[in-house]
């Protein structure tokens, strides 16, 4: 009786082990697409960045409210930005790629 109680026990055991394992590979699977494609996003970030700073830079802009208003609103992204990257810690784009090489 012991026997069987042991046998039942331990099936459960390893099916649990089972589902627990399955669901481990698929959360890996998702860790491996966001960090593959977070690179990309921080590079795309960081070219938008660099291009706002270009455009902030840019004092021959007339006073139409429109881009008034753009470049306003371009220098809150900039900020953001500028925290997300503090916050994160992540190294440029181009340091990555060069580390590759």
């Amino acid at each position: 009786m012991i026997e069987v109680l042991l046998s039942l026990t331990t099936l459960a055991s390893l099916a649990a082990a089972g589902v627990v394992g399955y669901f481990c590979y698929k959360l890996l699977q998702k860790v491996l697409f966001m960090n593959q494609h977070f690179d990309l996003l921080m590079a795309t970030i960081e070219g938008f960045y660099n291009h706002l700073e270009k455009f902030n830079s840019i004092e021959s802009y007339s006073n139409e409210p429109t881009v008034v208003a753009l470049i306003s609103h371009s220098k809150d992204v900039m900020s953001d930005i500028e925290d997300f990257f503090d916050q994160v810690d992540v190294k440029p784009y181009e340091e990555k790629e060069e580390r590759k090489k």
